[in-house]
């Protein structure tokens, strides 16, 4: 169960406030059923707020327990279901434990998946992720275009970090932080990923997925 807030904006007109106010109070006493076991209160009180508030993943996911709690499984299980495709990573662990599989979606979270990506270079097709990390093959590739690379030299010494993520179309999004990150920088190492290789995304239930969830990849220049 988790605790639901609004934060009100001053500017808002009166009615609007008005509004915001009422939902507040309803998940309010919501939260204090639930937490007195008073599910059926919290069912009557979490979904008048989800009819006006459809894509609030914790109000769909404390409905989803408070169903669960209620015996009322296919309720239940069709929030976490809804509530997973919203990215909730905890909805995905509970649907596996009350109601079977999870259903498909065009991003899931690459633990849930059934094939983790790939990439293919020269027409051979190798796991994007090992035991040890990123494949060593695609590492040492992209170092050796680092070599050539102007932006890449002008960091000089220092580590940063680049987050990436292969969507259901093969398309790989990076994206660096550190210290030694710049938008030039960015945008190279984006240009020399997409470069090096070609990108096969995760598989689920033999559909391609897009990926909830970056990979981490820690660069260090000496």
């Amino acid at each position: 169960m988790r605790f639901l807030f609004y934060i009100t904006i001053i500017l808002y007109s009166f009615s609007t406030f008005s509004q915001e106010s009422d939902k507040n109070e309803l998940l309010k006493k919501g939260n204090e059923a639930y937490m007195s076991n008073d599910f059926e209160t919290a069912d009557k009180l979490y979904s008048k707020v989800l009819q006006s508030d459809s894509t609030n993943v914790d109000l769909i996911f404390n409905l989803a327990l408070t169903k669960l709690n209620l015996g009322k499984k296919t309720n239940g299980c069709e929030l976490l279901q809804k509530a997973y495709k919203l990215r909730d990573e905890e909805a995905g662990e509970l649907i596996l434990e009350h109601c079977g599989e999870i259903e498909y979606n065009e991003n899931m979270f690459t633990k849930d998946v059934d094939e983790l990506p790939k990439f293919k270079i020269d027409d051979k097709t190798y796991d994007l992720i090992t035991e040890d990390g990123i494949n060593k093959i695609l590492f040492r590739r992209l170092k050796k275009r680092f070599a050539r690379s102007s932006a890449i030299k002008n960091i000089g010494k220092g580590k940063i970090f680049v987050m990436f993520k292969i969507h259901i179309d093969g398309n790989i999004e990076s994206r660096v932080t550190g210290p030694n990150s710049s938008l030039e920088v960015n945008r190279e190492i984006n240009r020399l990923l997409k470069d090096i290789a070609v990108y096969i995304p995760c598989q689920y239930k033999n559909k391609p997925v897009g990926m909830f969830n970056s990979i981490w990849l820690p660069i260090e220049f000496n």
